[in-house]
């Protein structure tokens, strides 16, 4: 791309007309000339250009491998301070611009797994599963060390993916996934955190990690007295959790569904279970939509 084109393709994106980038310095005519590359701008005129068009003398001149390089000198500032605020989805949009390097890949997957995280809790799991797919595609392609974000990446996947069988990853193979290598990569994420505990508390013998949030550590309890075949108990504390004032995201609502629903066929009250079977498929309905 020459200098006019470069020149053409800025202004129409920041969709100023000739007239509006020209200015009081440089003729519309002139102006057009140079667009179509049939004029060569003096470094006066192409300064002017480029203070107009909010971007560095260098960049109009610079070829396409030195452009990728000055692009990412002027914005990798708000990327990191992004990504330092937690904002993420501002983070991705802002990498998306620029050329995917180590670097980038690497904020790309630590983004995408974060979001795909605040996705699970707003009910969007279709969203999120596209995320974590994300993640896992620029965790695999840079060159900095990601068995954090594959370990937590594959946790994720292996729970939403008990929802529905449509849910399918495309660039990681979960069925491989070592549980138990991964999950010391999860002590401090909330999430999945919770999720490890939760399948801890269904085998007997295994170490169960204590959570914060009381709605998840009470459930984790429930799943350990559901293995004790203390069913009483843990509908009272599963409907219990029902009741705490916290928001729940519906993936956890299923699943309470879930517990609550095989209590009581163990308790003998088949009405009560498929009240809850029904409050459970319709939790399952919503968050797939």
């Amino acid at each position: 791309m020459n200098i006019g084109e470069k020149i053409r393709k800025l202004r129409t994106e920041k969709m100023m007309t000739q007239s509006e980038l020209s200015g009081d310095q440089v003729t519309r005519n002139m102006l057009s000339l140079i667009e179509k590359g049939k004029a060569v701008p003096s470094l006066q005129t192409l300064t002017y250009i480029a203070s107009r068009l909010n971007v560095s003398t260098a960049f109009l001149l610079a070829d396409e491998s030195e452009e990728q390089m000055l692009k990412k000198c002027t914005e990798i500032s708000n990327v990191r301070l992004a990504f330092k605020n937690r904002n993420y989805r501002i983070c991705m949009d802002l990498c998306k611009k620029l050329e995917a390097d180590d670097e980038i890949k690497l904020i790309m997957a630590e983004s995408a797994l974060a979001v795909a995280k605040e996705e699970v809790y707003n009910d969007r799991v279709r969203s999120a599963w596209s995320l974590l797919d994300e993640a896992a595609l620029y965790a695999s392609e840079t060159a900095y060390s990601t068995k954090h974000i594959e370990a937590m990446v594959g946790i994720l996947f292996e729970y939403l993916g008990e929802l529905s069988p449509s849910l399918v990853a495309d660039n990681m193979d979960v069925d491989s996934l070592d549980f138990e290598s991964a999950k010391h990569f999860c002590a401090d994420d909330e999430l999945c955190g919770y999720i490890v505990a939760l399948k801890d508390a269904s085998v007997e013998g295994a170490s169960v990690h204590c959570v914060e949030k009381e709605a998840y550590d009470r459930h984790i309890e429930c799943k350990r007295l559901i293995l004790e075949g203390e069913y009483e108990k843990a509908h009272s504390i599963l409907n219990d959790i029902l009741r705490i004032d916290e928001r729940l995201p519906g993936v956890i609502l299923y699943h309470i569904f879930n517990d609550l629903e095989e209590c009581c066929i163990n308790l003998g009250n088949p009405k009560n279970a498929r009240m809850y079977s029904a409050e459970k498929v319709s939790q399952l309905e919503r968050i797939l939509n």
